[in-house]
């Protein structure tokens, strides 16, 4: 999943709200949000984790803090506003 991820230019970002918090153990590359805390309440996120997935569009298609499977997250994408309209303008 992580390769169709990269072939359609997703960008993940991580936010802490502590900002002493660990660094993510990943094999997927992450960019680090300097303002984690801004940057988790301006999308509602209050909890130890969450996540909050945003459209190529701008728009904020999915939040939630539980773990998602890959697969979830390639299936918001792929039911995301923009590839949606897209697919009405063929």
């Amino acid at each position: 999943a992580y390769d169709h991820f990269a072939s359609s230019r997703v960008l993940f970002v991580v936010a802490f709200r502590n900002e002493s918090a660990e660094p993510v153990a990943s094999n997927i590359p992450f960019l680090n949000v300097s303002a984690g805390a801004a940057a988790c309440a301006s999308y509602g996120l209050k909890s130890k984790f969450g996540i909050a997935i945003i459209g190529a569009d701008g728009n904020l298609d999915y939040t939630t803090e539980q773990e998602i499977h890959a697969n979830r997250v390639r299936e918001i994408l792929q039911n995301s506003y923009t590839v949606q309209e897209a697919a009405r303008n063929r």
